[in-house]
């Protein structure tokens, strides 16, 4: 009986998603909000930053969290949906929203109703020219003027609450989406011309989605339960059988020409040219299905607005996403404050919890912890990673310096002590060589040390008595003994003079 009814759930499932598609969850999203804030539309400024408007006002994404705009949070302003954004230039927005048209400051992060605007729920917002733009509104489509801020209703074009509005290449026709249909409107003869749809459904003949694909020069409609590709010159449409018994609820053409489609359950893509589908299972959380809004932003990722909140797919050819845990394959965590690539290829990350080693062509790393005896480092407070000229690798932990022996694949622990073995090299900020063999150790509260690199590795296991007295004098100074310039050491990092032999 328990076979039965999964053969049943398969079924159903296959008789959904049909055809070429593919069921994909390899796309890896990340929740950046789970807090159920319903996205309505999402843009990029100059400045890359992205933001995320919605049906409870606007937020910014800092790189780790949403945060609240709290000019949108005024007494006149809060909990107003925003329907749609459309930029002026590199500082100001046009924000339509249920009460009016507000004119976005990014400078002073200011909101400005434009007064003749008020009250007109503004739903979608077209450029036509340098001073005019048409709104979308419950009531039909008004004429904007940028210049005079004047506004006038289109007459021609009935007064229904329109759900979409896309202008073709040469701007010579509107294509409008209302209760009652597909309709075209040319803008120079003013004509207003009902397009039916190759079905025969009423329900389903509401377009609730609509994209331009310029290259193709072709419109994608999302209809209730169908996806269409209407070819403008020859007017003809195809339906797209992948998208069947899917409520589409937008449509975004990313920069590859894939065409992404966001239904009541999941995102759907589709490329024209290769003919690929495929079905993406976006996240784990069923409330997190719906979706509202899809933006590519300048770095190629992906960001999906849904009812509850805002998810995010990093797409950036230059940007490679590898976590700890995986790498790791362990629970333990690793909070990085060092990253070095050393010239045989190999990664370094160190961290609070030790130093892990990525070899090239590996994906798993080897995770040096001073409990761990096969892979033993003196410390797991890492604090620096340096390789000198002869491709000798030290690492700067709390507990003094290691050196890397690359033969016998461990690390050797090096305890380095003034000449009264009073102060330490423990606490290692960074490490340096000169062009004399040197290596220039700074730690914090023990000073700068100078060691003789040769003899330092050949007194192995015991402790090494730096050459030179503990060097602590001001930033820049000249020690007097010697006239040596000191190297400068800015967050308790050094890097060298050009004097006296320092690099």
């Amino acid at each position: 009986m328990k076979s039965r009814f999964y053969l049943i759930l398969l079924i159903l499932f296959i008789s959904i998603f049909h055809g070429k598609a593919q069921i994909s969850s390899g796309l890896k999203f990340e929740d950046i909000n789970q807090s159920g804030i319903p996205v309505t539309c999402l843009f990029q400024d100059e400045q890359r930053q992205v933001w995320v408007c919605s049906q409870e006002g606007m937020y910014i994404y800092d790189g780790v969290r949403l945060r609240r705009n709290e000019s949108w949070a005024s007494p006149d302003l809060a909990n107003r949906s925003i329907r749609c954004v459309y930029k002026i230039d590199r500082e100001q927005y046009y924000i339509g929203c249920e009460s009016g048209l507000y004119l976005f400051n990014l400078k002073s992060n200011s909101f400005t109703l434009i007064p003749e605007t008020s009250g007109i729920d503004v739903r979608v917002i077209i450029p036509i020219d340098n001073t005019t733009l048409l709104f979308g509104t419950m009531n039909g489509v008004i004429r904007f003027n940028t210049a005079t801020l004047q506004v006038e209703k289109v007459d021609e074009i009935h007064s229904y609450p329109v759900i979409a509005i896309l202008t073709d290449r040469e701007k010579q026709c509107l294509y409008i989406s209302n209760n009652k249909g597909f309709f075209e409107y040319n803008l120079s003869t003013k004509k207003y011309t009902f397009i039916s749809l190759p079905i025969h459904h009423e329900k389903s003949s509401l377009i609730h989605a609509m994209n331009y694909d310029s290259k193709h020069h072709c419109l994608w409609l999302g209809a209730e339960k169908r996806l269409f590709r209407y070819d403008i010159a020859r007017k003809e449409f195809q339906e797209k059988q992948l998208f069947s018994n899917n409520t589409i609820n937008t449509i975004s053409i990313d920069s590859s020409g894939n065409i992404w489609v966001g239904t009541d359950s999941g995102i759907c893509t589709y490329n024209d040219e290769t003919g690929n589908e495929k079905y993406l299972m976006h996240s784990s959380r069923s409330n997190k299905y719906v979706i509202w809004a899809i933006f590519e932003d300048k770095n190629k990722n992906i960001w999906v607005g849904t009812d509850s909140g805002l998810s995010l797919y990093k797409n950036n050819p230059f940007v490679q996403i590898h976590r700890w845990e995986d790498m790791s394959d362990q629970n333990e965590g690793n909070r990085m404050t060092c990253i070095f690539k050393d010239s045989r290829g190999n990664y370094w990350f160190g961290g609070t919890n030790g130093l892990g080693r990525l070899a090239p062509g590996k994906k798993q790393l080897d995770w040096y912890k001073v409990s761990d005896k096969h892979f033993f480092i003196s410390h797991d407070r890492i604090r620096s990673i340096y390789e000198d000229s002869d491709r000798d690798l030290w690492v700067g932990t709390n507990e003094s310096i290691n050196r890397f022996d690359y033969n016998e694949n461990r690390f050797i622990h090096y305890t380095i002590m003034d000449s009264a073995q009073i102060r330490s090299a423990d606490w290692c900020q960074s490490v340096f060589g000169d062009t004399e063999g040197h290596l220039w150790i700074s730690s914090f509260l023990g000073g700068v040390f100078r060691v003789d690199k040769k003899n330092l590795i050949a007194q192995e296991g015991r402790i090494y008595l730096a050459e030179k007295p503990i060097i602590r004098i001001p930033e820049g100074s000249d020690y007097p003994a010697t006239g040596y310039k000191l190297p400068y050491w800015i967050n308790w990092v050094i890097y060298g003079s050009q004097q006296m032999g320092m690099d």
